[in-house]
């Protein structure tokens, strides 16, 4: 007996998962040195009136290797402690890790200091952290934007909001034998579900030629 065929049923299609490459369409963002990081904050500072907010987006990224969405939905409540005085760690809450992985980051002298006067001076006490000039909340479209504008006009060719975070992780990961440290505590930090992704962000240092001749 032969079957009418079979026109008419619904199949589901296959998903293929794609391996994350942490590479937007025009590649991975550039890491910047050190030195490039503090004229890109002094450029941020002198360059509009918005320039203390701007500056606090590159040391943000820089120093605690946060996201551009953890940075823009940051809350006063997120950095100070149950007295109102700044913490020594940063939480990073639902509302903008990753996949909802909260996490908390130890903050940099520097950055501390910074995220100190800012709120001092802006006089916001609690809630969103910052804002755009329209008035409302910051959103992570703006803060990857301001940044990268502050880089073009530092020269930084393929350098983006993206440069702190991979500058971050390669540099505790290229440091972390160093202090007794190790590549799960540089995950950690990161807020990555999976070694193999930290290992992603980590760029060969100037030394690696050298490795031949440990053994």
């Amino acid at each position: 007996m032969r079957f009418p065929p079979r026109r008419f049923q619904k199949t589901k299609p296959r998903v293929t998962r794609r391996r994350s490459t942490h590479s937007g369409p025009l590649g991975k963002a550039k890491v910047l040195t050190a030195q490039q990081f503090d004229q890109a904050a002094e450029m941020a500072l002198s360059k509009s009136l918005y320039g203390p907010r701007d500056q606090l987006f590159i040391m943000l990224s820089r120093y605690g290797g946060l996201r551009a969405r953890e940075i823009a939905t940051l809350h006063v409540e997120d950095v100070t402690d149950a007295t109102g005085a700044l913490a020594d760690k940063i939480a990073i809450s639902k509302r903008g890790a990753k996949y909802g992985k909260a996490r908390t980051v130890r903050m940099h002298p520097n950055l501390k200091a910074a995220l100190e006067k800012y709120l001092l001076n802006s006089k916001i006490t609690s809630g969103p952290i910052f804002w755009s000039y329209r008035g409302g909340p910051a959103t992570s479209n703006m803060v990857q934007k301001q940044i990268k504008s502050v880089y073009t006009l530092c020269g930084f060719e393929g350098a983006r909001s993206h440069s702190g975070r991979r500058y971050v992780i390669t540099t505790m990961a290229q440091a972390a034998n160093m202090v007794g440290a190790s590549l799960e505590d540089v995950r950690i930090f990161a807020g990555h579900s999976d070694i193999t992704t930290t290992a992603a962000y980590v760029e060969e240092s100037m030394y690696a030629d050298k490795l031949v001749n440990l053994l």
